[in-house]
């Protein structure tokens, strides 16, 4: 995780622990990506937004631990009862990571060194 990503996130949420929860970094690591940052928000916390459809705290939370557990959209977006692209769209916006893609020949390769290593 880079400082601009752990800063990006904390611009949407203004949120240590909503922060650290998102990208799997201790509320310190936030804490010391705050400290130096000419232009950092005012940490406030996370405010929801007065739409129906809102996310809620909660919500991100979830997202980000479960997305960092390597879970699929698809499967977090029925934990939270969202499409899957709302869940896509907002891990977007939160700049949590991609998911690498790898070939079907790359990952065959790798579960077979795997399974012989063990």
């Amino acid at each position: 995780v880079t400082l601009q990503m752990i800063r990006k996130v904390m611009r949407l949420t203004r949120d240590f622990t909503l922060t650290s929860e998102l990208l799997g970094i201790t509320i310190e690591e936030a804490e010391a990506a705050y400290e130096g940052w000419n232009k950092a928000p005012v940490m406030h916390g996370y405010r929801i937004p007065g739409r129906e459809k809102a996310w809620q705290r909660e919500e991100l939370i979830i997202l980000g631990q479960m997305w960092n557990r390597g879970e699929q959209a698809g499967e977090i977006a029925k934990k939270l009862k969202r499409s899957r692209s709302s869940v896509s769209g907002k891990r977007r916006a939160l700049g949590l990571p991609a998911r690498t893609q790898v070939s079907r020949e790359t990952a065959e390769k790798h579960k077979t060194e795997l399974r012989n290593s063990a």
